[in-house]
């Protein structure tokens, strides 16, 4: 998924997992994790920490270490 973003196309990431989240009927954590940097890539970071916080496991450690990595990461 980085080298979709790395290569300018994380659009193209983020329409892959979609559909996965589709055929499975839920996102795992892990997936929706590789979700997070795509988002900001695409301009949305604000949009990424509000589905995290909303994720069911959101309350979680892992959930602020992922934020705390999304917000390093852009600065």
């Amino acid at each position: 998924m980085h080298l979709l973003a790395d290569r300018g196309h994380p659009e193209d990431g983020l329409a892959y997992l979609d559909t996965l989240k589709e055929r499975r009927g839920k996102e795992v954590w892990e997936f929706f994790r590789m979700r997070l940097p795509l988002m900001v890539a695409c301009g949305r970071p604000e949009e990424a920490i509000e589905l995290s916080m909303a994720h069911p496991e959101g309350g979680t450690w892992y959930t602020a270490w992922a934020i705390a990595e999304l917000l390093a990461d852009a600065g």
